[in-house]
């Protein structure tokens, strides 16, 4: 008797909870890649002045036109350096068997100091070709302008009706794991008392 009550109870706690939905997993935004800004945001030689302005440096050949903008210089250096000493001190200056003039103290010391000094510096540019006012081709070093976009795909009205119903199948089952936990121990000290 005392196993078919606990058995029901199982049975019946387990019917009576609720499968939580998935979550919504589509994200708001997306990183837009560096590539994509560079194509989208500097077709035309307009687009391009607008931004960097005059170029450092112009090139034209046949009807291709290149134009290079020199944006920052970065120079790392690292030194490593060495330094050797000796020094001695002779005479006793508080010796009162020499005569004052003995007591002088000297001093010697040698040193040799070496340092090694490496430099490297690094220019970050973006460069441009042109065909008319078209571009045609871009490089870049030094440089990322990917950046955050809204998700085209995400829909913030299914995102929050998604969580507002795992939250009601979470209160739900929160509530029946109490009620079910409750009538457990009373099944529990019925079987004691039988």
């Amino acid at each position: 008797m005392k196993n078919y009550l606990l058995a029901l109870l199982v049975v019946i706690w387990v019917s009576s909870c609720a499968v939580v939905p998935p979550p919504y997993t589509i994200s708001e935004s997306i990183m837009k890649p560096h590539n994509e800004v560079m194509t989208e945001d500097f077709p035309t030689k307009k687009s391009v002045f607008v931004k960097y302005g005059t170029p450092t440096r112009k090139e034209t050949f046949e009807n291709i036109e290149n134009w290079y903008f020199k944006l920052s210089e970065v120079t790392n250096s690292t030194s490593i350096g060495f330094s050797s000493g000796v020094g001695r001190i002779y005479q006793d200056p508080l010796n009162p068997y020499l005569r004052p003039q003995d007591r002088a103290l000297n001093t010697t010391q040698n040193q040799v100091n070496r340092q090694t000094v490496n430099s490297s510096t690094i220019e970050t540019y973006v460069q441009f070709w042109f065909t008319n006012d078209t571009v045609t081709k871009w490089e870049s070093y030094g440089v990322n302008y990917s950046h955050l976009v809204p998700n085209p795909k995400y829909d913030a009205s299914k995102a929050a009706m998604n969580n507002a119903e795992r939250e009601k199948v979470g209160k739900h089952n929160k509530k029946i794991g109490l009620i079910s936990f409750g009538a457990y121990v009373v099944v529990m000290m019925t079987w004691l008392i039988l």
